[in-house]
């Protein structure tokens, strides 16, 4: 099981983008601006913040709607598919070594963008 609190200082919640919601999704409790909403074909909705961080995550970077959080973030970390892979942990919650972390990031094209966390 993972333990994101562990490697928060980190990750910086990099995992914790923009996901699918569902349409009429209560936007009540967002915490962060949402600028853009995208509708995607199936129906569901993308809520786009000026830093791309989840408009449900605060700046102490918890989820303030954990217990009804989409699907895809339950998934997060389970490995059943390339993208639900975190860099820092394995599904376990163990950590990753350095050379274990490039490699995902290789994979996955994702360097630049991990690049300022200095894994």
């Amino acid at each position: 099981m993972l333990n994101c609190q562990k490697f928060l200082s980190k990750c910086k919640a990099c995992c914790c983008g923009p996901v699918p919601f569902p349409k009429g999704t209560d936007l009540s409790k967002a915490v962060r601006p949402i600028k853009e909403q995208i509708e995607m074909a199936d129906g569901m909705m993308i809520f786009i913040t000026d830093n791309l961080y989840c408009p449900f995550l605060s700046e102490t970077l918890e989820c303030v709607i954990y217990d009804s959080r989409p699907e895809v973030c339950r998934l997060y970390g389970n490995e059943t598919h390339p993208c639900l892979v975190c860099v820092y942990q394995n599904k376990d919650g163990n950590k990753r070594s350095r050379p274990e972390t490039r490699e995902i990031l290789k994979q996955h094209n994702l360097h630049s963008m991990f690049e300022r966390f200095r894994y």
